[in-house]
């Protein structure tokens, strides 16, 4: 399905950054910071949904999309009653930080590169919220899954990533405004 939604949106980045999926510790890093019973939206949840799986079975309420709504991420209605917490395709970034900026009300958590940080795209997005954003970053780099197996790769990933939070329009972040992790 993820596979299939990339190729919908026209980029066909398999292999590229796109399809390997979250660590465990990267996912609990986050959590751990996050309030217990906010409500979690996973829009980009892989294939195996690993990481859906990884939540819930930390007792958290996770969707991967509204009730009827396509499987396509960008024919979906946003959920501001819920925290967008991904890790979005990385070919993807400018098309979500778009679709962030269009829809103001809603939160997002995102593991995205550390370089998209000094981006044009990220800080239009910022200036038309009105918010500062909060970075979770990590001190190594993380060992993204396989998609297909599940195993670590067994290089880490070639760029720093961390979980960058976007506040709704006039919001505060929930997660504190910069904060080192290990996963």
């Amino acid at each position: 399905m993820y596979t299939k939604n990339l190729l919908k949106t026209g980029e066909a980045h398999a292999r590229t950054g796109d399809l390997y999926e979250t660590p465990p510790g990267a996912l609990d890093a986050v959590l751990e910071r996050l309030p217990p019973a906010a409500p979690l939206w996973e829009p980009f949840p892989g294939e195996a949904r690993r990481s859906t799986q990884h939540m819930r079975a930390r007792g958290r309420d996770v969707v991967n999309k509204a009730e009827g709504a396509s499987d396509d991420f960008w024919e979906q209605p946003p959920l501001p009653e819920r925290v967008m917490l991904t890790n979005p395709p990385f070919s993807q970034k400018v098309r979500l930080f778009r679709w962030l900026q269009e829809h103001p009300a809603q939160r997002a958590v995102l593991l995205i590169p550390v370089e998209a940080l000094q981006t044009a795209y990220l800080d239009a997005l910022l200036t038309a919220r009105g918010v500062r954003p909060a970075l979770l970053y990590f001190t190594r780099r993380l060992k993204f899954l396989e998609p297909d197996t599940g195993e670590p790769l067994r290089r880490p990933f070639p760029y720093g990533v961390g979980w960058l939070e976007i506040p709704p329009a006039g919001g505060e972040p929930l997660l504190p405004a910069l904060s080192p992790a290990t996963a």
